[in-house]
């Protein structure tokens, strides 16, 4: 072959590279910007982008639009640099953005959450707002992400959490709402959650627990409630989520249950109630929870306990009398039968 030959592919494979460089002259991926210092990492033909804001910016400035330029952007992650905090989320650069799968802004200054603040990505999976000082959401703030499946709100300072400010997340199986300040969930608040499998609400001011606020999530599996300020539980509290498989409500304040407290958990297994202040269970509290294998009650102030209250567990007759003045803080007692293979534990400690 000739050299003239040669020239032709060389041509063509500088033409495209020189293309290729082009696009991305002066984007986010090539140089430091002036208030942000991002990094790319593609391979397979999608691109992560994760970007340190070091300066003050503005919906407006340009380098968003720099950003919204990188092709098949699947993970964006945008980080603060303390003392500077993000005070807004870029829904211009997201726009454009067609095969976004995660979406993370970390330390940022949002306050309140302005309706359809992250809406119409539709192949969006993971949303994470942590730590970014969000007071408040108005309706329709997080809304029409039809395959999100985990959403995290963790760490932020919501006092309440109001009806129709998640909507259109049909697939969302797992919300963070954890260390925040939240002390009011209202009513169906999570109605429009109807494939949502783990609720995690920990770390709270909640003090009063009703069946409305869990309305709509009959798939719920796990639901964490640690460390509240929760003081009693009504009957039917929990009958919404019939799926119910874990309740976490330890370090709380609790020290009455009603009788019909668990009623339609049938597939109810873990039962934590650790350091609150219950003095004493209704006697069939656990009767009508078929699946139950644990319960913890350590730590609280339990004076006398009936073996009634854990009659669907114990099947040895000999146990059916009281237990006067345990004292819960110093005593660890193991009640265990074996039914057909299976165990279940009652422990106090």
């Amino acid at each position: 072959m000739g050299a003239s030959g040669l020239r032709l592919p060389f041509l063509v494979c500088f033409i495209f590279l020189w293309m290729s460089c082009e696009a991305y002259e002066g984007g986010v991926c090539d140089e430091p910007q002036t208030s942000m210092f991002c990094s790319c990492d593609s391979r397979y033909g999608e691109t992560s982008v994760t970007c340190f804001i070091t300066n003050n910016m503005n919906p407006y400035d340009e380098v968003w639009r720099s950003l919204s330029d990188v092709e098949n952007v699947v993970t964006l992650k945008l980080q603060s640099m303390l003392p500077i905090r993000l005070s807004f989320v870029p829904n211009e650069s997201l726009r454009y953005m067609k095969t976004l799968k995660s979406f993370t802004i970390q330390q940022g200054n949002l306050g309140v959450l302005k309706a359809h603040s992250v809406t119409e990505l539709k192949e969006l999976r993971e949303l994470v707002l942590e730590n970014c000082e969000i007071t408040s959401l108005e309706a329709n703030a997080i809304s029409n992400l039809p395959k999100l499946k985990k959403l995290t709100l963790s760490e932020n300072l919501l006092q309440e959490v109001l009806a129709e400010s998640l909507t259109g997340l049909d697939d969302l199986e797992h919300l963070f709402l954890d260390r925040n300040n939240i002390s009011r969930v209202e009513g169906c608040a999570f109605c429009d959650l109807q494939s949502l499998k783990e609720l995690e609400l920990w770390g709270n001011q909640i003090t009063d627990l009703t069946e409305y606020m869990f309305r709509g999530l009959r798939y719920l599996k796990r639901l964490d409630l640690y460390k509240n300020q929760i003081r009693i539980l009504n009957d039917k509290i929990f009958h919404s989520m019939p799926r119910l498989v874990e309740i976490d409500l330890k370090d709380n304040l609790i020290s009455h249950i009603a009788p019909n407290a668990f009623q339609g958990l049938e597939k109810l297994q873990m039962l934590m109630l650790n350091s609150n202040k219950i003095k004493m269970l209704p006697d069939q509290i656990f009767k009508p929870l078929p699946s139950l294998r644990s319960v913890d009650m350590y730590n609280n102030e339990l004076e006398t306990l009936q073996v009634e209250v854990v009659e669907n567990m114990i099947r040895d007759k000999s146990l059916n009398h009281q237990y006067p003045s345990l004292e819960a803080s110093k005593a660890i007692i193991y009640l265990r039968h074996r039914d057909r293979g299976s165990s279940a534990d009652v422990r106090l400690i």
